[in-house]
């Protein structure tokens, strides 16, 4: 990384060893130590296409160019369908 130190590139090393919650060594640009969540390991170990090809409203967002374009297109996608289910409890 051009001799920096990238917090981003930490937190994905520190989970992908297993490394989670308030890690003992701060980052050396920071004065707190960095928080690295439980489920940040699924963040980079995906197949982007993969995910791509699967999400419905994918041709509705080809053009965008904002954040609120994003929301817009996708509240517009919920209102094309029929039905959409409410939320559902995890069965835990």
């Amino acid at each position: 990384m051009g001799g920096r130190a990238s917090h981003v590139s930490d937190a994905i090393v520190a989970s992908m060893r297993g490394e989670f919650g308030e890690r003992s060594a701060p980052h050396p640009d920071r004065d707190q130590p960095a928080w690295c969540h439980l489920l940040a390991t699924i963040y980079w170990a995906f197949d982007l296409d993969a995910v791509a090809d699967r999400l419905l409203y994918g041709e509705w967002l080809t053009d965008s160019v904002s954040v609120q374009d994003v929301t817009l297109r996708i509240r517009g996608f919920r209102k094309s369908l029929k039905s959409i289910g409410g939320p559902k409890d995890i069965p835990l």
